[in-house]
């Protein structure tokens, strides 16, 4: 019972994780320092956040829909959860411009990231060291600084380091003293007051939702979808290229400068965008109001392998292991001798759980023997390299990996007794590593070690059936290669843009330059 607070406490963090978004855009909003919708500009405001109400009202009232399968706990709860963003998004259309100074309050106190990064820091750091679930925690970690922890989390570096610095640790000035920025209102920053219209990112955001559906609806595949997305960024480009000459030399009183001129925040903001729908798409639910889940991640799914951003929100709460699972590789040497491998630390008496320190051999055990079992015989065959590789070059007769099963044992037994003597063997990949694909070592590496050179008909290769690769080859969309060729000629338009507007701001500098000297003389 002891545990329940914290379980709950990780528990809701993870639910409500998503307000620190909500948070840093507050956030931001009151940095830049940009005035408030008006007119048409906040009436659509008010009528997409009323759509959004809307949505997650009907969401609401029907939370049979909400679930995997039928039966399943959990459908009150996201009902209810859906019920109060529906209030909300109904309160900021309804408040309209008036929501950006609360939620600003919010973003200096419940909001802000500093005590949602700081539970999760705590979250993590006992996460890596009780479980051990690999190097996601310390990538979390790691991430947690420049996820939006602002200036308290250098503040907080930098105290550190001067502690370090004052016991004689050395630490150079600028990493334990604060460094002045520059004057945010220097000509060479930007300041430029060029800008989209509303009536452009609405058509292509209309233009981007009828393109999925008629990727989804017509079966088309993804090639409606890639037009539909490249011909909102050309006219979007088109666009804001116009503007942006017509309103260059114009200025917007900022708090911060823009990090990038109309072109580079034009890129940025598509890639963003593009980017932040691929994952929503992809973490759409397997619900049964979503058929088409399935046909929509097949739209996502290139870009969400190519940027590894593949998600799994399961994550954060990893089954506890009810028995123990342990590999052991045994290689069986030219002359029949049996060893036991002596670089495995997957025996039964290996270091306890939980360890400090996280051992990646350890990881790869648990992947071989859990979801990614079909890793077994690629493991084997880097064993008989590695062997070959230990003993002058000399293969081993064939590799054998078993899994070593037995329940956890009861408080106050000895591990390693009630291992042995309950334990149970299956086999999971033998193989003979003179047969065996890709088990031989390349000739490459023999050389690099000094080895003996072998004939290469020795070694062994397994390459994709040619009725698989026809079978590929006819389900692959013939136009697929045009689509990185039109993106690339998109960015090359936007570089040109972004030179263009570079010229410009330098141009116009010269020019004053003269009656800057005057006015200064």
């Amino acid at each position: 019972m002891a545990a329940a607070p914290g379980r709950w406490g990780v528990m809701w963090w993870e639910r409500l994780f998503p307000l620190v978004l909500v948070g840093l855009a507050a956030r931001a909003l009151a940095r830049s320092g940009t005035p408030a919708l008006r007119g048409s500009a906040a009436a659509a405001a008010r009528v997409c956040w009323g759509g959004l109400a809307a949505a997650a009202a009907i969401a609401a009232a029907v939370p049979v829909d909400l679930v995997e399968k039928p039966g399943t706990p959990g459908a009150a709860e996201r009902a209810a959860a859906l019920a109060v963003l529906a209030a909300v998004c109904a309160a900021v259309a309804i408040a309209g411009p008036r929501s950006g100074a609360a939620a600003r309050r919010l973003a200096a106190g419940p909001l802000a990231p500093k005590w949602w990064l700081g539970f999760g820091l705590l979250f993590h750091l006992g996460n890596h060291a009780l479980l051990a679930v690999g190097a996601f925690a310390p990538a979390t970690i790691s991430v947690y600084l420049v996820c939006g922890a602002g200036p308290w989390a250098v503040a907080t570096l930098q105290r550190a380091l001067r502690g370090l610095a004052r016991r004689g640790v050395p630490v150079p000035e600028h990493l334990r003293e604060e460094t002045a920025c520059e004057d945010p209102s220097l000509p060479h920053l930007h300041h430029d007051a060029a800008a989209l219209p509303g009536w452009a990112i609405a058509g292509a955001g209309g233009l981007v939702l009828a393109g999925g559906a008629i990727a989804l609806i017509g079966g088309t595949g993804a090639r409606a979808w890639h037009i539909a997305w490249l011909a909102a960024g050309t006219g979007l480009t088109i666009v804001g290229w116009r503007m942006a000459r017509r309103d260059r030399g114009a200025v917007i009183e900022l708090r911060e400068p823009w990090a990038h001129g109309p072109a580079g925040r034009l890129a940025a903001g598509g890639l963003v965008a593009y980017h932040v729908v691929a994952l929503l798409v992809w973490q759409l639910p397997a619900w049964s109001s979503v058929p088409w889940r399935s046909q929509a991640r097949a739209l996502v799914g290139p870009w969400i392998e190519l940027s590894f951003t593949s998600q799994v929100w399961a994550m954060f709460a990893p089954n506890p292991p009810r028995e123990q699972n342990l590999l052991r590789a045994t290689v069986v040497d030219a002359t029949g001798e049996r060893h036991r491998f002596g670089a495995e630390p997957q025996r039964e008496d290996d270091l306890p759980r939980p360890h400090v320190w996280h051992d990646r051999w350890r990881k790869i055990g648990d992947n071989v023997l859990g979801q990614r079992e079909k890793l077994a015989r690629w493991h084997a065959r880097y064993l008989c390299r590695r062997w070959a590789l230990e003993h002058a070059g000399e293969p081993p007769r064939e590799v054998l990996l078993e899994n070593l099963r037995a329940p956890l044992p009861p408080p106050g037994s000895d591990p390693r007794e009630h291992f042995a003597a309950r334990h149970q063997v299956r086999v999971v990949a033998q193989v003979s590593c003179a047969d065996e694909p890709f088990a031989q070592l390349d000739p490459e590496v023999r050389a690099r070690h000094g080895l003996a050179p072998v004939s290469t008909e020795t070694r062994r290769f397994a390459w994709e059936r040619p009725a698989t690769w026809t079978e590929r080859q006819a389900r692959r969309d013939p136009l697929a290669p045009l689509w990185p060729l039109a993106a690339l000629g998109l960015l090359g338009a936007l570089a040109r843009w972004s030179g263009e507007d570079r010229r410009a701001r330098v141009a116009a500098r010269v020019a004053a330059a003269p009656a800057e000297r005057d006015a200064q003389g």
